[in-house]
């Protein structure tokens, strides 16, 4: 709990400005604007692995033996991606947000790993391993190849963006090491 300053007002729960809080300062505030920013660039790239996988002849033995439509697919992956972008995006702002820019693509990776092993874990497993026709590995691993390389795509790309966005926010001093200075000062 942080300590209210004298003639420091708190919000109470009933004025409806109890939301308004300040942030832990652990945790800095998330911006909207920016979440849906790098869940739409990781969308995107989750959408491209999943266009270019869907035209091999595995990805469409996988859809003729599981019965997908081909054209609703590309669009349910447009849906789902940016579902699966904002379950990375926000918690690696949240959490990384501090952190070297240089990280940010790790934790990026990292991020979509959890989410891949929930999604196997979850829905993949049960769908396929538990089916009442009897479990099929093969299009058990298929589905796992397919997610992975799809996933981790998102999450590197979602990385790479929030590492970007993070160098440019520094400021010129940051970038080099030392305090900033004007050509002239350098001599």
């Amino acid at each position: 709990m942080t300590a209210i300053k004298a003639g420091e007002q708190t919000p109470s729960r009933t004025s409806g400005e109890w939301w308004r809080q300040r942030p832990h300062p652990r945790h800095p505030p998330v911006s909207r604007r920016r979440t849906l920013a790098l869940a739409c660039i990781g969308a995107a790239s989750f959408w491209l692995v999943n266009l270019a996988i869907s035209l091999t002849s595995i990805a469409a033995e996988y859809r003729t033996a599981t019965s997908i439509a081909y054209v609703p697919m590309l669009f349910e992956a447009l849906a789902g991606g940016l579902v699966i972008a904002l379950c990375v995006a926000y918690p690696l702002q949240r959490s990384f947000a501090e952190s070297a820019p240089g990280r940010s693509v790790l934790a990026g990776l990292l991020l979509s790993g959890a989410v891949l092993v929930a999604a196997t874990v979850l829905i993949e497993a049960p769908a396929k391993l538990l089916a009442a026709a009897g479990p099929d590995l093969r299009s058990f691993l298929v589905a796992l190849l397919f997610n992975g390389l799809r996933i981790l795509a998102l999450g590197a790309a979602i990385g790479v963006a929030h590492a970007h966005a993070r160098m440019a926010a520094l400021t010129p001093s940051a970038r080099s090491g030392g305090p900033a200075r004007s050509p002239r000062q350098r001599r």
